[in-house]
Order: C-alpha cells, then sequence, then structure tokens
C-alpha cells in the first residue's frame, strides 16, 4: 500500500486550484490553507513544510496575475500566553442628552487606573452614513467644533483625550471618548457640558468559571471548531470540505464514518455569511447533530428582546487565554458582547493550531455562535464587539457565554431578566 505523501497532495491541489482560475490567499478561508492546516494536525506533514506550499502557491498566483511579487511572509507564529486582564468597575449612565442635530444616548463609564472610558451611541436616524460622515467629527463624535467639558462629583476636571470608533448600525454609530484625570471611586453623577448626568452601579448578575472540554479526538475537535469560527476580517464560513478531502485522502477519517455524515449534514446548512442570512427556520432541530441542531433550527427568527446591561465579568485563564465581558445588548435580530481577550486570539492561527471558538448557550438548550464585527489591538489585548446569531431566546434566563480553547473553555454565566429592560 503506498505511503500518503502530503506535501505531493498539498502541491498538487494547489495546481488544481491554480488551473481552476486560481485563487489567493484569503486567509483561513483558503482551500490550500485549510487542507494544510488539517493534515498539520493529524501530522502527516509539518508545519513548516505546509507553510513552505502555501508560500509557493501564493507566489505562482502572483506570477500568473501578471504582477509577480515574490514577498515571502513568515508562517504565523503560535499563540503566546495570556496577559492577565485587569477587572473594571463599570458604573452605568443610560441617559441621553442632545447634541447639535443628534440625540446622544450616554451609555457607560469604565474607570481606569489614569481616568475612564464614556461610551456613547450616537443616533443619526434618517441621514446617509456619507452625510453624518461629512458632519462627525473624524473619531465619530457628534461634538464638531470642541470636546466635551467633563466634571465629576468632586469638582474634578477630566481631559478628553481622543474617541475611538466602534462599531455602526443602521441610524446610529457606538464611539468613546478616553478620559485622562482624577474620577471619584464612588462618584454618583458627571457634568457633560453642564447637564447633569447620573451614574449607576447596576449590572447583570454574573458567575465566572472555566471547565474541561469533553474527550474528543483531536482531528474531530479540529474540524468542528473550524465549521464554527466565522473568518475575522468577513464573517464567512469555510468550506469544510477541502479539508475533509485532504484527511480522507490520508486515511483518517474515513469516507462514510459517522463523522464524515455529521460534517457534512452540518456544513450544508451553514449560511456564508451568518450575520446577513435571510432564511427562514432553515432545518428541523432534530436532523442534525447536537449542538448545531437548536443553533441552525432556529436560524432567521426576529423575535430577540431588546435589552442592553452592563456584565464587568472576567474569566479565568484557560489554555493561556483569557476573556472578559463587559456589555451586551439584545434586540430583534441577535445579541451582541463587548469584550477584551489576551492573548490576540482573531487573526490566522498557526498550521494545525484549534481556532478560539465563541459559542453562547442558553438554559433552553438553544446554543447561538459569535462572529466578531470589530475589534482593536493593544499589545496582546484585544478590545472588540462579538455579534451572536440566531437571536436570543426571549424565554430564556440564563445565558452562558462560552470561549472554547484547546482543552478547556471558559465560561461567563449571566442571569437574565425584566430588570434588564433599557
Amino acid at each position: 500500500m503506498a505511503v500518503f505523501d502530503g506535501e505531493r497532495y498539498l502541491r498538487r491541489l494547489g495546481e488544481r486550484l491554480l488551473g481552476d482560475g486560481g485563487r489567493g490567499d484569503d486567509g483561513r478561508l483558503s482551500p490550500l490553507r485549510g487542507a494544510t492546516g488539517a493534515l498539520v494536525m493529524v501530522g502527516v506533514i509539518g508545519a513548516e513544510e505546509g507553510w513552505r506550499v502555501i508560500d509557493d502557491y501564493r507566489s505562482a498566483v502572483n506570477v500568473r496575475s501578471g504582477e509577480p511579487r515574490f514577498l515571502h511572509l513568515p508562517a504565523p507564529s503560535r499563540r503566546p500566553s495570556a496577559e492577565r486582564l485587569m477587572p473594571r468597575q463599570t458604573m452605568v449612565i443610560d441617559q441621553q442628552i442632545v447634541v447639535g442635530q443628534d440625540r446622544v444616548l450616554l451609555r457607560d463609564l469604565s474607570l481606569t487606573a489614569d481616568g475612564g472610558i464614556l461610551r456613547y451611541r450616537g443616533y443619526h436616524d434618517a441621514r446617509s452614513p456619507r452625510e453624518v460622515a461629512r458632519q462627525y467629527a473624524p473619531d465619530g463624535s457628534p461634538w464638531r467644533v470642541r470636546r466635551p467639558e467633563i466634571v465629576d462629583c468632586d469638582g474634578n476636571r477630566l481631559e478628553v483625550r481622543r474617541g475611538d470608533r466602534g462599531s455602526n448600525g443602521t441610524g446610529y454609530s457606538d464611539a468613546e471618548w478616553e478620559l485622562r484625570g482624577t474620577i471619584a471611586r464612588d462618584a454618583a453623577w458627571l457634568l457633560i457640558d453642564g447637564t447633569r448626568i447620573g451614574l449607576s452601579r447596576r449590572g447583570a448578575p454574573s458567575e465566572v468559571r472555566a471547565e474541561a472540554l469533553p474527550a474528543e479526538d483531536p482531528v474531530e475537535r479540529y474540524l468542528w471548531r473550524a465549521l464554527a469560527v466565522a473568518d475575522s476580517r468577513s464573517g464567512r464560513t469555510v468550506d469544510l470540505e477541502p479539508l475533509i478531502q485532504a484527511l480522507l485522502a490520508a486515511g483518517t477519517p474515513r469516507e462514510g464514518s459517522r463523522l464524515v455524515r455529521d460534517l457534512r449534514a452540518v456544513a450544508t446548512r451553514m449560511p456564508a455569511r451568518p450575520l446577513f442570512h435571510t432564511a427562514t427556520q432553515a432545518t428541523s432541530p432534530g436532523s442534525l447533530v447536537a449542538p448545531w441542531n437548536s443553533l441552525l433550527g432556529r436560524l432567521g427568527r426576529r423575535d430577540g428582546p431588546e435589552w442592553a446591561r452592563v456584565i464587568d465579568a472576567t474569566a479565568p485563564i484557560c489554555d493561556g487565554v483569557q476573556v472578559a465581558v463587559h456589555w451586551i445588548s439584545s434586540d430583534l435580530a441577535g445579541f451582541e458582547v463587548e469584550f477584551e481577550v489576551t492573548p490576540h486570539v482573531l487573526g490566522a492561527v498557526a498550521l494545525g493550531e484549534l481556532p478560539v471558538a465563541w459559542w453562547a448557550r442558553d438554559d433552553l438548550q438553544n446554543h447561538y455562535l459569535g462572529v466578531p464585527t470589530g475589534w482593536s489591538l493593544e499589545g496582546e489585548v484585544t478590545q472588540g464587539t462579538m455579534r451572536y446569531w440566531p437571536v436570543l431566546d426571549p424565554r430564556a434566563t440564563r445565558l452562558d457565554l462560552v470561549t472554547g480553547v484547546d482543552t478547556h473553555q471558559a465560561i461567563i454565566s449571566i442571569r437574565l431578566g425584566s430588570e434588564q429592560d433599557g
């Protein structure tokens, strides 16, 4: 029986892709990249040899494009260990003010060692994004002429250093101010341009823990994880078939096995871009393996509860990764979480390394998947927004945010209730 040659298989795959018009290196979604990662995972080719195949393929694509570029990029390195996240103290504001012709919802104030972060949402309703871009400051602020004057209840005057733009939605945009100076830890209110803004310490009750993932074959875990993690740049899900074909050629798993049947059944029903799907009740919950049956069985619903809540929960370090959640909001189409994670785990992973998965589950056995919609990186700490689909079941009374790493997962459990409205 001939010995499987992983490098030869991958180079032939690259040749077929070139003959099909060529598909450039598009990160984790590249068929060649996916197949190479799968073969590295089962040990039939080393990570260095696998990356050399990918690099040669990229050069061949460039040559055929008529603009040859022989820039050889280093392979992604394995993720480093976490820098411990600093717990936050966040005070809820949830108060609207008027700035120029806009309504501005002041959301919350997170205290830091040298000041704080003031987050807000600007509503621009009927105006187009282009009109808003012309009228707002470059950082997305409706304070176009000057920055606001902010004083706390003890008379401490704060310097507004800079603003960061967050996520944008239809009719609104999220952003934040970085404040420098002393803020009283027990401050009851702020003055913003002379308007008194109350501060509250209410937040959703939460618990944090780490637990071991169920025992599972590494190949099986890798394939399911590849399907669960959407590309951080495009929000698209991976085409699993090149990974399956590579592993079948290597002899593990085998064609017709239950694992392959289950994977293909789920993969054919996965929306290519989950956050933009238009499907309605896509599949019968009982026809797919758990937890995908509950996830895809509720696809297309638009009956989510509408509320927002401060969390401020930091999970234990799991397999060198630590995550914190600061804010969660739910709407008719889904729910989103503002988070921090260290180290940076949203970009490309090393060949054969598991990508970090962002799941959620409620107390009704429903499951949800997270897709990053925006993030910024400072050192090895990433701060961003994770959007989950499908919509949150309005009957749920508990929600677990689950970050799956290698052998363990971090869980932030949030108690839901009617007091979250607002």
